[in-house]
């Protein structure tokens, strides 16, 4: 018995010493061949909208209308792993973010169809201060986006 308890808090000590802060995520697998690892300031997300010398982002990033929550973002980081090999994406789906450790609450957290997406905020007051999505399907998908900002919880419930 003592063997059976002796193993199960060692694969317990391991799992959460293992487990890493969204900002050791991306230096992880930003430099993943195919990975398309993204920093957007304000000025740079200002200009995405904005005439002839708006910002292009690659094809496989399209953060669709910002529309007024644009306004409250300070910065953005993307991670995408679209292009990069199944055993990369794999490794991605099973990463341990300490989300309580590093102060992030739950906002969103559903594993459907195999595709597990995770929604994870900091607050700051009544606003959020950093709103972190995760989606991992395994083999198919691998997608983190950081933001940034000073953003009001019911302008998330606004964006199309």
């Amino acid at each position: 018995m003592k063997k059976i308890f002796l193993s199960l808090v060692l694969a317990l000590a391991t799992t959460v010493c293992t487990a890493q802060s969204v900002n050791d995520v991306i230096r992880e697998f930003k430099s993943a061949k195919g990975a398309t690892c993204i920093n957007l300031n304000k000025s740079m997300i200002k200009l995405m909208g904005q005439g002839k010398d708006k910002v292009n982002l690659p094809e496989n990033i399209n953060l669709g209308d910002l529309g007024d929550i644009g306004k409250d973002i300070d910065s953005l980081k993307i991670l995408v792993l679209e292009d990069c090999n199944a055993s990369i994406k794999k490794k991605f789906a099973k990463k341990n973010i300490n989300w309580e450790k590093y102060g992030y609450e739950p906002v969103v957290v559903t594993n459907e169809d195999k595709e597990n997406v995770q929604i994870y905020a900091k607050k700051n007051g009544d606003n959020f201060k950093e709103i972190v999505v995760r989606v991992a399907s395994g083999e198919d998908e691998g997608v983190l986006v950081q933001v940034f900002g000073n953003i009001d919880p019911k302008m998330l419930s606004n964006m199309k």
